[in-house]
């Protein structure tokens, strides 16, 4: 494992930067349906999102990475535009996947997850390591269940659907939810953008992801990973420490480990041009 801490890199301004007008928004001929945004280019590359954001939480990189990146960005079964799923599984997101890769005509891709989206990715690496050109790991955790019993996810699990039960809304906890996730240097546009993605949640789609993350139990061999890795935590990230995501890179053959040191839970929104550019730079040397 390659371990760096980032330093602090003014902003800059990326070649091929695309307004949000020029992505496409399109659907899987799937059931259920998946939504998702592409632009053109030549490396693709699919973002999956945490359990509280949607296909819009990477729209600093879906606009700002360079024409080389062929980025796509989609919403899982549940989420914003895409359709409603039976029941829910890890395979389930996983088969989401793969199912935007297939519909864009994608053999093997760059995956990039954040949070909850760097379990399905792990996951995806199990299923389907064939589809998989290089992984990056961002804010997220080989598993929850190492840091709470049983009884603790149930009880934790619980409290969310009887405080939904009551009545309170997405809308009412959105405030609440986007303090404990964003960092203390965040602005306040970033603050709102986090918020609002936590108030467009459904509650119950909310509530079934928040049980497959918590009670995940990860069955991926790391050390069978044999594709570039690079593992990014923010050093004020409270829910995946940058701890865990030194356990997570040291847990994959030659993963290279990096923290940004301004940033907490959504730093590639929070640190979105020193994201991309330490994004960019990884995928240059994957090629």
């Amino acid at each position: 494992m390659t371990m760096t801490t980032a330093p602090a890199v003014k902003p800059r301004m990326l070649s091929g930067v695309l307004s949000m007008s020029t992505h496409v928004f399109e659907r899987t001929p799937t059931r259920p349906s998946i939504a998702y945004d592409h632009r053109d280019g030549d490396e693709a590359i699919l973002f999956v999102h945490g359990l509280g954001a949607d296909r819009r939480t990477w729209r600093r990189q879906m606009a700002g990475l360079s024409s080389a990146c062929r980025p796509c960005a989609l919403d899982l079964r549940g989420y914003l535009d895409s359709e409603d799923g039976i029941g829910l599984t890890m395979d389930d997101f996983v088969t989401d996947v793969l199912a935007v890769m297939d519909a864009l005509g994608v053999e093997r891709a760059h995956l990039a997850g954040q949070s909850m989206g760097g379990l399905v990715l792990q996951h995806l690496w199990m299923r389907a390591p064939e589809r998989v050109r290089s992984l990056t790991l961002v804010t997220t955790t080989r598993s929850l269940r190492a840091s709470m019993t049983d009884q603790q996810l149930d009880d934790f699990i619980s409290s969310r659907r009887d405080l939904l039960a009551t009545g309170i809304s997405m809308a009412d906890l959105a405030r609440t939810m986007a303090a404990a996730v964003v960092g203390p240097e965040a602005g306040d546009d970033i603050f709102a953008e986090v918020r609002d993605g936590f108030a467009a949640l459904r509650p119950q789609s909310y509530l079934a992801a928040m049980e497959v993350v918590t009670r995940y139990c990860p069955i991926a061999d790391l050390g069978s990973i044999d594709v570039p890795v690079l593992v990014v935590s923010g050093r004020h990230d409270l829910l995946t420490p940058p701890a865990a995501g030194k356990a997570l890179a040291a847990a994959i053959p030659d993963a290279r480990y990096v923290e940004l040191p301004d940033a907490g839970h959504m730093l590639h929104l929070e640190r979105a041009s020193a994201f991309n550019r330490l994004l960019e730079d990884f995928l240059e040397g994957s090629a």
